[in-house]
C-alpha cells in the first residue's frame, strides 16, 4: 500500500514538472514573438490559375464503381451499375454463373466470387522519349483510347485485380506497348519526317496495338487470339525535338525565310510608297502646272480685254483721267510735243490717299514741260471715272464744239482703259473715234499682275465692274474700227 502511494506521488510530480516546462516554453515563445519586428501585411497572393486535367487524371480521381451489397449472410444480393461489366463464379462450376453488363445477382460469400470492371472507354496518355534515325532525341506525346469488346475473353486474359482501379494494370501494359511501338517507328525516321508527317507513327502504333489487343493487324479480321478489347482511337498530340539547339537550328531556315520575306515586303512597301509619293507629287505638280497654265490663259484673256491696243497717230485732244500718278501727265506732254494732239484735258479732284488735287498736280507737270496753258482744259472736282467725263464735258464744250471733235486719245492705266473709253463713248457724240495711251502703275504690270495679290485685286475689280456699269447704263459698248475704237 505504501509503495502504491509513492508511485502515485511520483506520477503527480512528473505531471507538474511537465506542465511547468510547457508553461516555461509557452512563456519563452510569447516573449520571443514580442521581440520580433511586426511584419507588414503582405498583398494577397493571386488566385491559383485553373489547370486543365487529362481524362486519365480525372479517371484516377474518380471514386471506384459503386457496387451495392444488400441482404445478409447467405441471402446477399449484388447490385451492379448499368455501366459496368460483371463476372460471377461459384465453387464447383467451371463457367461463370453471371456474366454481362449491369447484371445483378444473388451472392453467397461462402461459395461465390465476383469481379466488376468499368465498361467506359479508357484513355491512356503516352510520353515516349525516342531516338531518331539521326541519333537525335525526339519526344512524342500520344494518347490511345480503348474499350472492352468481349468481356468473356477479357476477364480471363487481363489483370483486373486492383479493386481501386480495375483497369489500371491493363492501361499500364498498353502504355508500355504503345511506347515501345512509337520508339521502334521513330528509330527509322528522320527528325524532319517525324515533325512533318505523323501518319506513319499513327499507323505503326495502331497496327501494333490492334495486333496485341484484337489479335489482328490493320485492315484484317480478328484471329481470336486477342485480349477481348478493341482500339478506338490512336492519335499523336505532339512531337518535338528534345535538343533546344537542334530545335532552333531546325526553325532557323523558316525564321530566316520569314525574316527575308518581311524585309523584302518592307522594302517593297517602301518602294511602293516612294513610287506613290512620286506619282502623287507628279500629279500635284501637273495639276499645279495646269492650274498655272489656266491662270496664265485667263490672265492673258483679261489683259487683252482691259488693255485697249489702239496707238494714236493724230487726234483732236488727249483726255487724261485723274490719278495720283505722274505718268499720264508726262504721256500727255509727249503727245502734245510730238504733234499728235492739239489739246489736253486734265480731270480729277482731291486724291483720297495723298490729299492733293489730281488735275492741278498734272497741270503743274504740263506747265513745267512747256505746254501752253491755253491748250489745257482743267476739270478739278471729279472723284471717279464717271465724274471725270460728266464734269469735263461742259468745260470741253466751252472751248470747242463737241460735234467737231473727231478723235480722242484716252490716257490712263492699262487695266482702266476699256472702262474709261466706254464711259466717254456713253456721253460723247457717237461718231468720235478713240485711241489709247496707257501706262503700268508701279507693281501692276501686264505680264504678271496675276502673281501679285494686290495687283490681282485691282485688275479683277476693274474687270468685274464693267458688266455691272453696263447694266446700270453708265458706260457703252465699244468695238474696233480699223486702228481705233468707236
Amino acid at each position: 500500500m505504501r509503495q502504491q502511494q509513492q508511485v502515485e506521488e511520483l506520477e503527480a510530480l512528473e505531471t507538474e514538472l511537465a506542465v511547468s516546462d510547457a508553461d516555461e516554453q509557452e512563456y519563452s515563445y510569447a516573449r520571443a514573438e514580442r521581440r520580433k519586428p511586426r511584419e507588414q501585411p503582405s498583398a494577397p497572393s493571386p488566385p491559383p490559375q485553373p489547370a486543365f486535367k487529362t481524362s486519365e487524371e480525372l479517371r484516377l480521381e474518380k471514386e471506384p464503381i459503386q457496387v451495392r451489397e444488400t441482404g445478409f449472410w447467405l441471402w446477399k444480393r449484388i447490385i451492379v451499375p448499368p455501366n459496368a461489366y460483371v463476372v460471377h463464379t461459384r465453387l464447383g462450376t467451371r463457367e461463370p454463373v453471371t456474366l454481362g453488363m449491369g447484371v445483378s445477382f444473388r451472392y453467397n460469400p461462402d461459395t461465390g466470387a465476383y469481379l466488376v470492371v468499368p465498361a467506359a472507354t479508357q484513355t491512356i496518355g503516352i510520353v515516349a522519349n525516342c531516338i531518331g534515325k539521326e541519333k537525335q532525341g525526339i519526344n512524342v506525346l500520344a494518347y490511345v483510347q480503348w474499350q472492352i469488346d468481349d468481356f468473356s475473353m477479357a476477364y480471363r486474359r487481363l489483370d483486373f485485380s486492383d479493386s481501386r482501379d480495375p483497369l489500371g494494370i491493363v492501361n499500364a501494359q498498353l502504355r508500355e506497348q504503345a511506347e515501345a511501338a512509337i520508339k521502334d517507328k521513330i528509330a527509322t525516321m528522320s527528325v524532319e519526317e517525324v515533325l512533318t508527317d505523323k501518319e506513319p507513327v499513327i499507323e505503326e502504333l495502331t497496327t501494333r496495338l490492334k495486333a496485341v489487343a484484337e489479335g489482328r493487324t490493320l485492315g484484317e479480321q480478328g484471329t481470336g487470339e486477342g485480349l477481348g478489347i478493341k482500339i478506338v482511337t490512336v492519335q499523336i498530340k505532339e512531337a518535338y525535338v528534345s535538343s533546344q539547339r537542334l530545335w532552333e537550328n531546325l526553325q532557323a531556315p523558316f525564321r530566316y525565310e520569314k525574316d527575308k520575306a518581311a524585309r523584302i515586303s518592307y522594302l517593297t512597301t517602301q518602294d511602293e510608297i516612294r513610287q506613290k509619293e512620286l506619282e502623287t507629287r507628279q500629279v500635284s505638280e501637273t495639276r499645279q502646272a495646269e492650274t498655272m497654265v489656266a491662270i496664265e490663259e485667263e490672265a492673258e484673256r483679261i489683259t487683252q480685254f482691259l488693255d485697249v491696243d489702239a496707238e494714236p497717230t493724230q487726234a483732236d485732244l488727249a483726255f487724261v483721267f485723274g490719278t495720283r500718278h505722274a505718268e499720264p501727265a508726262c504721256l500727255a506732254a509727249d503727245l502734245f510735243r510730238q504733234g499728235v494732239v492739239r489739246c489736253v484735258v486734265l480731270t480729277g479732284g482731291e486724291n483720297c490717299l495723298t490729299g492733293a488735287n489730281e488735275a492741278m498736280a498734272h497741270l503743274e507737270i504740263l506747265t513745267r514741260e512747256g505746254i501752253p496753258r491755253d491748250r489745257i482744259i482743267v476739270e478739278s472736282q471729279a472723284t471717279n471715272t464717271l465724274e471725270n467725263v460728266v464734269l469735263a464735258l461742259p468745260k470741253i464744250a466751252a472751248r470747242v464744239e463737241l460735234e467737231r471733235i473727231q478723235t480722242i486719245v484716252v490716257v490712263t492705266k492699262w487695266y482702266h482703259c476699256r472702262r474709261a473709253m466706254m464711259t466717254l463713248k456713253r456721253y460723247l457724240p457717237p461718231h468720235i473715234r478713240y485711241f489709247a495711251k496707257t501706262y503700268e502703275p508701279s507693281g501692276c504690270v501686264r505680264a504678271s499682275w496675276h502673281l501679285d495679290p494686290e495687283s490681282a485685286r485691282r485688275v479683277l475689280k476693274e474687270w468685274r465692274s464693267i458688266p455691272r456699269y453696263l447694266k446700270q447704263g453708265h458706260i457703252a459698248e465699244i468695238h474696233r474700227d480699223g486702228d481705233a475704237f468707236i
